[in-house]
This record gives C-alpha cells, structure tokens and sequence, in this order.
C-alpha cells in the first residue's frame, strides 16, 4: 500500500543483463526511502497487490509487483524491465527487512569527540534473483515457504512440436532470518496473477 516502495530503490538490487552475482545487497530504506537519488514519477495500477514502475527519460521501464511474504520472513517481488524495445525481462527477487544502526558522526572541530552507533536504519537486503525469462507469463503462490511457480509460457520461447516450450517449477525458500518485523506482515491477495 502506499507508500510504496520506490521502484528505483528496488531496480538497484536487480543484477543487469551483462552481469552475473549481485554488486548491490543492502539499502537503508530509513534515509533512501524519499531521497532525490530514489525520486521518480512513480506509477501504480489499482489491485491488492499493485503493480509499481517507473519510467526513465530514455525510455526504461522497470517495475515490480509485491507478491508476499514467507513464512520465514522473504519478501518475494516480482519484477520486470524493458529498455525501450521489445524485451519485457522479469524475475524474481527476494528481499529481507532488519533493524540496526549506524554511526552518528560527531562535531569535528570539538576537542574531544564520540562517535555512537545511534542512527537507526531499516536495511532492505537483497538475498536473491531468480530469472523468470522475456516476456514470461504466468502464475506465482506462497504457501508458508514455498513458492509455486506455475507453468509460464515465453512468447518468444524457443518452440519444440509448433507449441512455445512451457516451465513448471517449485521453489522452496527456506531462508530464516533472526525475525520477521511485524509491520512487514500484510493481508494476502486472493490470488497474485
């Protein structure tokens, strides 16, 4: 609900096309959350579990949808960008939310001076993507801490007797984090197409 969750934040976690790994695995959502390096226009379609994009000037559009949370506390999205052609690439990214703190820096020009560990800060923390493929169409379901991926069909899949090669998989997430915060807690969709 919102407010949501910049897009632009969450585009930070995702791993570009001619990357492998993750190069970014943790922001403070406390201070990036509302900064000008997350600002955008953000747009998002009317549903329990809306759709969230942004637009950039050069013609990106990147974007994700909430599809839940584990049992065990992973924060599931589903995302998708395009970069202005054909190409619509969505995955899977699981995040966590902790609490912690970082240091408050001090008077420089005092003669004696402490620095404390007393800013608060909410770390968004990447902890995976799984590649979902162009265009993928299909359906996605949580159930405590697996996570069904249902068959899905690429439009432009590689085709095998004149049909588009169909995936059915099942994931189990099985991650355990310290706790789960309780506001993270929502009320589940129906059902997340």
């Amino acid at each position: 609900r919102p407010p949501f969750v910049s897009p632009k934040l969450v585009k930070d976690f995702a791993t570009q096309l001619s990357d492998s790994g993750d190069q970014v695995v943790a922001i403070n959502l406390a201070d990036a959350q509302g900064s000008n390096r997350y600002h955008a226009e953000v747009e998002a379609s009317d549903s329990c579990h809306p759709r969230v994009s942004y637009a950039s000037e050069d013609g990106m559009l990147f974007g994700y949808r909430y599809i839940g949370m584990t049992a065990s506390g992973v924060h599931v999205l589903r995302t998708y960008e395009s970069g202005g052609g054909s190409g619509a690439f969505n995955s899977l990214m699981l995040l966590a939310m902790r609490r912690g703190h970082g240091f408050d820096c001090c008077d420089w020009l005092a003669p004696a001076s402490v620095v404390n560990e007393n800013r608060p800060r909410l770390v968004l923390e990447k902890l995976g993507q799984i590649t979902l493929g162009d265009r993928w169409l299909g359906s996605l379901r949580l159930a405590g801490n697996a996570l069904f991926v249902g068959r899905g069909e690429e439009r432009f899949a590689r085709r095998e007797g004149g049909a588009a090669q169909q995936h059915r998989h099942v994931l189990t997430i099985a991650l355990q984090p310290e706790a789960p915060l309780d506001f993270a807690r929502h009320q589940p969709c129906a059902a997340t197409p």
